[in-house]
């Protein structure tokens, strides 16, 4: 009999089940591929994308910006790459932990490590007193995004910066 292979997207699914009430805006799963899974935050602009991506023991939630049909900028990304122990345990590839954080599943690495940072991130900023800054423009070379706080950062001044309030019409 096969082993089923860890599937992140599936683990997603169930872990929203069970935490949707944490995440204070809300969030939505719009599109599910066997490796990724799409999100939105109801409520808020469109243009913060949500994104879990799985490419075999690589895990990443990645939070991009989108404007004018564009991938503007990515504003975060959550990285996992699960290994196993010798003894067993589960632990992140990518860290440089000394010692090491082991869990005794992935689910439970992947839960810690990506979900509740991810969960965190987003009750940080996507709040409807929030704005995004775009800077840059696509066709004159790189560009950026950041979360802002009106009152809190300083705002853009050029006409390459646009703000727009992070609480809108999808």
């Amino acid at each position: 009999m096969k082993k089923k292979t860890y599937s992140a997207i599936e683990h997603f699914e169930k872990y929203l089940a069970q935490n949707r009430n944490r995440f204070r805006m809300g969030i939505k799963i719009t599109e599910q591929g066997k490796d990724s899974l799409g999100l939105i935050y109801p409520g808020f602009i469109a243009k913060i994308r949500p994104f879990l991506l799985q490419r075999g023991s690589f895990v990443e939630m990645v939070v991009y910006v989108y404007h004018k049909g564009e991938a503007w900028d990515g504003l975060i990304s959550f990285e996992i790459e699960i290994k196993m122990s010798r003894a067993g345990e589960y632990y992140c590839g990518l860290c440089k932990d000394k010692p090491r954080i082991c869990y005794r599943s992935a689910e439970e690495l992947i839960e810690a490590h990506c979900f509740e940072e991810f969960r965190k991130w987003s009750n940080r900023n996507i709040r409807k007193t929030n704005c995004l800054a775009l800077y840059g423009k696509i066709s004159g070379g790189s560009t950026a995004a950041r979360i802002i706080r009106p009152g809190r950062t300083k705002l853009p001044v050029s006409d390459k910066e646009t703000v727009i309030p992070l609480a809108g019409k999808q």
